[in-house]
C-alpha cells in the first residue's frame, strides 16, 4: 500500500474525494485539453463534454435508431419534419429544459450552438462534419484564413422558425442525423457571449472568422444530468455534481471526481485498493487486477474505434531541415512506406500491447461500421521489406542509409509498443538504418503533428460519429484531421471518399467505403496495427457500465455515460 499512500499524499484532493455510495471516482491516463464542445479533439475531453452538454437527438439501443432528446421529435418523412426531397430538417425544441446556470433552452440557443460548432474552425475540431452536409464546404476559410461565405448562405441553411431550429441542406446527405446525435453542443447564447465568445454575427467574405473564448475551456453550461463544479485541467482534476433540475430521469450518482494519473501501475493499484471506481487501463495492465474481488473487468463490448496507427508524414517541403528525418522526402517513395509496413510485426503487437486479444487490421474502418473486415495487405516479412528498400532510389538508400524518429504519445502503451516494434523491424534490416524513438506529452504531440514536424508517429483516432465516413474522411480525405496532419493529398482518394459519402443505398455505400479503404491501404500511407477487444475495468459494485453508451458518441471512444451508473 506504500504506492497508494504516496499517491494520496501527492494528491490531497483525491484523499478528500467523497467515497459514499453515490459518489464516483475515475482515473484516466491523459489530462483533458478543453471543455469547449466546439474544439474538443481528444476522446478524454469528449467523454466529459458529452456528459455535460447534450445533442438534439440521441441514439437508442445502439447506433441504428434515434430518439428525441433536446428536440421533442426526430425529423422523419412520416412526421413531416423531414422534407420529401431529404434536404430540410426541422427540430422542435423540447419545452422546460434548463441550463445548469439557469434559463430554458430556446431554438435560438440551438441555432447558435450548431453554428458555433460549424464556424469556429480549430485544429482537430469537428466543424467539418456539419459544414459539409449543411453548407456544402469543408472549410469556411481560404488558405490565408479569411472568410469565404456570405451571411445569406448561412442564414438560409441554419435558421429558427417558431420554436424549431431548421437545417436546409444543399443536397440530401445520408447520415446527417447520426452526426447531429453525436454532437453534444447546446449551450445558452447569452452566457457564451458574456464569457467573451462569438457574438453570433456572421462575417462577410474576406473578414476575420469567429474565435472561441479561452474562458470556455474551463467553464461549462450545458443541460446534462451532471454540472461542472470545479475544473483544474492543468492539474488533471475535475469535480462534477448531479444537476437536480435535470429535465430527464435523475442521475443516481451525486458526485463525480476525475483524476488524470499517468502511471498505469498507480491507476491499477488504486482501483484494486478500492480508492477508485473506474480506471482507464490497457490489456497489459490487467494482470495487476487478477484475484481481486473488488474489481470486475467487463468485456464483450463492440469496437467502434480505429486501430492504433503509424502515420507517415508526406508533405515535407516546409520542414526539410527537421532532424527527425533524413533524407526529408523519404516517405514520398511508396516502396519505402511498403517496406516499413512489411517490417512491422503485427502479431507481436497483438501479444505485447493487447494481451493477445485483438485482430490484425487491414485498414482503419472497424467491422462495426462496415459490412466486413479488411485484410492486411502487408504481412510481417523482413525479406520483402529488404527487397523493397534495395530497390528504392536506385539502390542508393540501401547503401547510404537513413535516419528516422518514430514518435508516440507519452503514457500510451499501445503507441509505445507500435513504435518499438517498427524500430526493431526496420533497424534489423541494415545497420545504416537509424531508427530512434521519442515520447511527447499530449500537448506537444498534437502541436508537432499539426505542424508536420513528426516523421512517423503513432496515434489512435476515434470516429466522431458512428459512420464509415467519419473514419474514411479522417484518414483518407485531404481535408480530414489525420490526413491533413500528415500532408496526405491524393485526388483519387478524395474523389472516392466523396462518392462513397454521397451514396444513399446502405449496401452500396458500405461497399464503396471498403473499396476506398482498400485503395488507401494498398498505397501504405499508414501502418495499421490491430483492432482491440474493448473492456472496462471498474469496481465490482459499479452498475450500469454497459448502460446507455449510445448517448452521443460515448460508445465510439469506449467512454462511460455517467447518468446510467449506480453503486451497490
Amino acid at each position: 500500500m506504500r504506492l497508494l499512500t504516496l499517491w494520496l499524499l501527492a494528491c490531497p484532493a483525491a484523499a478528500q474525494a467523497p467515497r459514499a455510495v453515490d459518489s464516483f471516482v475515475a482515473l484516466v491516463s491523459q489530462p483533458w485539453t478543453t471543455l469547449d464542445p466546439a474544439i474538443v479533439s481528444d476522446a478524454g475531453s469528449y467523454g466529459v463534454v458529452a456528459n455535460v452538454y447534450e445533442p438534439l437527438v440521441a441514439f437508442e439501443g445502439g447506433i441504428g435508431h434515434l430518439r428525441p432528446w433536446l428536440a421533442a421529435k426526430v425529423p422523419s418523412d412520416g412526421n413531416g419534419l423531414l422534407s420529401r426531397d431529404g434536404r430540410v430538417y426541422r427540430f422542435p425544441i423540447r419545452k422546460g429544459v434548463k441550463f445548469h446556470e439557469g434559463g430554458e433552452v430556446t431554438a435560438e440557443d440551438a441555432r447558435y450552438s450548431l453554428l458555433r460548432e460549424m464556424l469556429i474552425e480549430t485544429p482537430g475540431g469537428t466543424s467539418s462534419f456539419l459544414l459539409r452536409p449543411v453548407l456544402g464546404v469543408d472549410s469556411v476559410l481560404d488558405a490565408q484564413g479569411r472568410w469565404v461565405l456570405e451571411p445569406s448562405t448561412i442564414e438560409r441553411a441554419v435558421r429558427v422558425e417558431g420554436d424549431s431550429v431548421v437545417l436546409e441542406l444543399p443536397r440530401p446527405y445520408p447520415g446527417l442525423l447520426s452526426i447531429v446525435a453525436s454532437l453534444p453542443v447546446v449551450m445558452p447564447k447569452a452566457w457564451a457571449v458574456a464569457k467573451g465568445d462569438w457574438d453570433g454575427r456572421l462575417p462577410r467574405r474576406g473578414e476575420e472568422p469567429p474565435r472561441p473564448s479561452p474562458a470556455l475551456r474551463l467553464a461549462t453550461n450545458g443541460t446534462g444530468a451532471f454540472r461542472l463544479s470545479r475544473a483544474d485541467l492543468d492539474g488533471g482534476q475535475l469535480w462534477l455534481a448531479r444537476f437536480d433540475e435535470y429535465w430527464g430521469p435523475s442521475a443516481r450518482l451525486a458526485s463525480i471526481y476525475l483524476k488524470a494519473e499517468p502511471s498505469a501501475a498507480i491507476r491499477a493499484a488504486l482501483l484494486r485498493a478500492g480508492e477508485a471506481d473506474y480506471a482507464v487501463l490497457d490489456h497489459a495492465d490487467l494482470m495487476a487486477l487478477e484475484g481481486c474481488r473488488r474489481v470486475k473487468v467487463s468485456e464483450g463490448l463492440p469496437n467502434y474505434a480505429s486501430p492504433e496507427t503509424l502515420f507517415f508524414s508526406l508533405d515535407l517541403d516546409t520542414w526539410s531541415e527537421n532532424s527527425r528525418l533524413s533524407p526529408p522526402d523519404l516517405f514520398r517513395d511508396e516502396r519505402v512506406r511498403k517496406a516499413f509496413a512489411h517490417a512491422f510485426d503485427g502479431d507481436g503487437y497483438i501479444r505485447q500491447a493487447l494481451g493477445g486479444k485483438g485482430r490484425r487490421a487491414g485498414g482503419p474502418i472497424p467491422a462495426t461500421l462496415a459490412e466486413r473486415p479488411a485484410a492486411n495487405p502487408f504481412p510481417f516479412d523482413l525479406k520483402r521489406a529488404e527487397a523493397l528498400l534495395r530497390e528504392a532510389r536506385g539502390g542508393k538508400l540501401w547503401t547510404g542509409g537513413f535516419r528516422v524518429t518514430v514518435t508516440y504519445r507519452r503514457g500510451s502503451v499501445r503507441g509505445q509498443v507500435a513504435a518499438e516494434l517498427l524500430q526493431k523491424g526496420v533497424a534489423a534490416l541494415n545497420p545504416g538504418f537509424k531508427v530512434e524513438l521519442e515520447a511527447l506529452s499530449s500537448a506537444d504531440f498534437e502541436r508537432e503533428a499539426r505542424a508536420r514536424r513528426l516523421a512517423v508517429y503513432s496515434r489512435a483516432l476515434a470516429p466522431d460519429y458512428p459512420d464509415a465516413r467519419a473514419v474514411a474522411f479522417d484518414f483518407f480525405h485531404s481535408k480530414g484531421y489525420g490526413a491533413k496532419a500528415q500532408g496526405l493529398n491524393d485526388p483519387e482518394l478524395d474523389r472516392l471518399e466523396e462518392e462513397a459519402g454521397a451514396e444513399a443505398d446502405p449496401y452500396r455505400r458500405a461497399a464503396a467505403f471498403r473499396r476506398l479503404e482498400a485503395l488507401g491501404a494498398s498505397k501504405a500511407y499508414h501502418i495499421y496495427t490491430a483492432f482491440p477487444e474493448p473492456f472496462k475495468a471498474h469496481a465490482a459494485s459499479l452498475k450500469g457500465v454497459h448502460g446507455d453508451q449510445s448517448m452521443c458518441a460515448l460508445g465510439l471512444a469506449n467512454q462511460l455515460y455517467w447518468s446510467s451508473l449506480s453503486k451497490d
